[in-house]
């Protein structure tokens, strides 16, 4: 499996850099505005609710299936109204927000750790493992000062999350062409 991902990343090496590059761009953007950054995540977000919901809740229609239709239908009317909701009330759905991102960066560091673990033996497979850390961490501090800190918190975590995402990629595609895996 590790031979596997390691010819994943030489074969890959040049995406890998460009989006360890977008991710550590984006990162940076988050830190210094998180505010901002946090409101813009949360319209993006309800925006992308509300066209996916119109989409389902359409294509229910073409289903063909009764059953199948319900549940497409429920589904798009769901994704609509949380949607909307988000859009209505853009301070109460960034406090939402974080609380999901407090639920996400703690099954992301959970996961990264876990792959950091099948790439050791690769020269840079710590900063994986670094990053899952930072995962946790992050999650863990959301949870601690919630809801004092909701309405920044997003954009200035998203963007750490980001740049050490970003960073971690970035330095497992400078893969040296004659590292031996193990």
């Amino acid at each position: 499996m590790q031979d596997t991902q390691i010819n994943l990343i030489r074969n890959y090496r040049r995406w890998f850099i460009i989006i360890g590059i977008a991710l550590i761009i984006l990162g940076i953007i988050g830190i210094v505005a998180p505010v901002v950054s946090s409101l813009a995540f949360e319209i993006i977000f309800g925006c992308a609710l509300l066209l996916g919901g119109i989409i389902t809740t359409v294509g229910s229609f073409f289903s063909g299936a009764w059953k199948r239709f319900i549940l497409m239908f429920i589904s798009g009317v769901l994704n609509l109204v949380v949607g909307f909701l988000l859009l209505k009330n853009p301070l109460q759905g960034v406090l939402a927000l974080t609380l999901l991102l407090a639920i996400f960066l703690l099954a992301d560091g959970i996961f990264k750790i876990i792959t950091s673990f099948q790439l050791k033996g690769h020269n840079n497979w710590i900063w994986m493992l670094i990053s899952g850390i930072i995962s946790l961490v992050l999650s863990i501090l959301i949870f601690a000062e919630y809801p004092q800190s909701g309405t920044f918190i997003i954009g200035l975590y998203l963007g750490f999350y980001l740049f050490f995402s970003g960073f971690s990629i970035f330095m497992l595609a400078n893969l040296p062409s004659d590292q031996k895996t193990e």
